[in-house]
């Protein structure tokens, strides 16, 4: 399956989406009310319109697409693999939590982590693509054993 691109949490597609109305209302006030008149400098309300399209981009690719059953299949199929895969050699929570009780728990974390990071990053993307309303879903403790 081809790589996706990345998949916006819900929390940074309302910062996208927050900045993009926040320029708006600014290009709003420039063009109707006459702000920045008598200014030194010139406000560039193309720059502004620039950055508007690439929010509206970011957020339009962003943000994943319904799909079908067979798709969301084979990406719950990899996702699953994947999530097997991490969990070979993942600290436990108690490990996590409490160093000072395991001995060597901290470089154990760090290997892993190391040894694990594309396969962690395109797992949270499949979950992202599964589940994009959920800020949750893509959390790599929900692999974690207790």
């Amino acid at each position: 399956m081809p790589k996706d691109k990345h998949i916006l949490t819900p929390i940074e597609r309302k910062g996208l989406e927050d900045e993009k109305r926040e320029l708006e209302g600014t290009v709003r006030g420039l063009e109707k009310e006459g702000w920045g008149t008598g200014t030194t400098r010139s406000i560039d309300k193309d720059k502004i319109k620039k950055q508007i399209n690439y929010l509206d981009k970011a957020i339009h690719e962003g943000t994943p697409t319904r799909m079908k059953g067979v798709t969301k299949d084979k990406i719950h199929r990899e996702a699953r693999e994947l999530a097997d895969k991490i969990q070979k050699g993942m600290p436990s929570g108690d490990e996590m939590r409490r160093p000072d009780r395991h001995p060597g728990s901290v470089m154990k974390h760090v290997m892993w982590q190391k040894k694990n990071a594309a396969d962690i990053e395109r797992w949270k993307q499949l979950q992202r693509r599964l589940d994009p309303n959920d800020p949750t879903t893509s959390s790599v403790e929900n692999l974690r054993r207790k």
